[in-house]
């Protein structure tokens, strides 16, 4: 016998010597075997096992292979299955017939076991060929549709902040001696506010950059999600302080993860940047750390705009752009939550998205807890 193979065959015919001599040949051969006694069970099996290649009688009971195989190729999918038909009926007719019904091969009975053997690896090889240009060019059209993008959120999303810290920059040197100290720091403010907002945007589109091209490096370690949310904080006081808005952590016990620090790191500051943005001023942020079976978890609550449910369902789609504005009109592409996405994935964990309109949304990770070591 040779060596097993993965190939799944299925053999179609109401006369059982039939399908037993052509399933001792393929069994020899090393492929996975199934039968079916009529067309509708072909059919039916068809729908529920993903076969590779199916060996078809014509004259059957009820619905004939001409039938079944033309029922095959309309649904989605069984219509890349190759159908061979395997028949006594030898005639140029239904030749033709078995050729516009579908099928890619039609072979005679009797036939020669060398034969049969052949035109079933060929078809199976041209069927893997198909399959992996399939695979290829759906990886291309994702690339491009990530090349695309990247380069809108570059041409639409950084333009704002450099609009605003060239136009600040350009009012402080043509009026530097009329506008005074006061309206001056109001400019600087501006410059900074913006070039944080690019600096922010460019990081991301950088880690993002990074993930598609495989060139990031995953290095877990064991840190405390209760310090690094106080790190996280203390990276944004200012910020929540400009916007009036307060933080609140609930802590049910202190405990250790194992992730990448600065992958979490990121995916936190993009959280809580993304709290802040939508959140009204004055209203209040929450985080609960706790435990949850093997993961550690940490939740940030807001009371903001809340999400929609149309982007909420697409929340970590690069594909699909997401820019909103904030409560105080500030930016965003919406990178930061795909970024988010890909880092959590990374590191073995779930990033969940909860939202109501006009309610607030919360945010949950969940990561592997120290004694839940994952492999790098």
């Amino acid at each position: 016998m040779n060596q097993e193979r993965n190939e799944k065959i299925l053999i179609v015919d109401d006369i059982t010597k039939n399908i037993q001599l052509v399933a001792n040949i393929l069994k020899r051969e090393g492929y996975k075997v199934y039968f079916a006694t009529n067309g509708e069970m072909a059919i039916e099996n068809s729908k529920s096992i993903n076969f590779d290649l199916i060996l078809l009688d014509i004259m059957m009971p009820g619905k004939d292979g001409f039938e079944v195989c033309k029922e095959l190729k309309l649904h989605e999918t069984t219509r890349e299955i190759p159908i061979i038909f395997l028949t006594a009926k030898n005639d140029q007719e239904n030749i033709k017939k078995g050729f516009a019904a579908g099928g890619v091969d039609y072979i005679t009975k009797p036939f020669s076991k060398e034969e049969l053997v052949a035109r079933i690896q060929t078809h199976l090889d041209l069927k893997e060929s198909r399959d992996l240009l399939k695979k290829k060019n759906l990886e291309l059209q994702k690339a491009i549709q990530t090349k695309n993008l990247f380069f809108s959120i570059i041409a639409h999303d950084l333009k704002d902040p450099f609009a605003g810290i060239i136009n600040a920059s350009n009012l402080i040197l043509k009026n530097r001696e009329k506008i005074g100290f006061e309206r001056c720091i109001h400019y600087m403010k501006l410059i900074y506010k913006s070039s944080i907002e690019a600096q922010k945007l460019l990081l991301n589109l950088l880690d993002w950059s990074r993930i598609q091209t495989g060139d990031i490096h995953f290095t877990p370690t064991s840190f405390s999600l209760n310090f690094l949310i106080d790190e996280t904080y203390a990276f944004f006081e200012t910020i929540f302080l400009n916007k009036n808005l307060s933080f609140q952590k609930f802590l049910d016990d202190d405990f250790n993860v194992h992730a990448d620090l600065n992958m979490i790191s990121i995916v936190l500051r993009n959280i809580i940047s993304n709290a802040i943005k939508f959140s009204f001023r004055g209203s209040e942020i929450r985080a609960h750390i706790y435990c949850e079976k093997d993961f550690g978890c940490i939740k940030i609550i807001d009371s903001g705009i809340g999400i929609p449910e149309d982007i909420l369902n697409n929340l970590f789609d690069p594909s699909i752009k997401k820019n909103r504005e904030g409560t105080e009109t500030e930016s965003g592409s919406g990178i930061g939550l795909v970024l988010s996405h890909e880092f959590i994935k990374i590191n073995h964990g779930e990033i969940i998205a909860e939202s109501k309109v006009n309610q607030g949304t919360s945010f949950t990770i969940k990561l592997p807890l120290q004694d839940q070591p994952i492999n790098s």
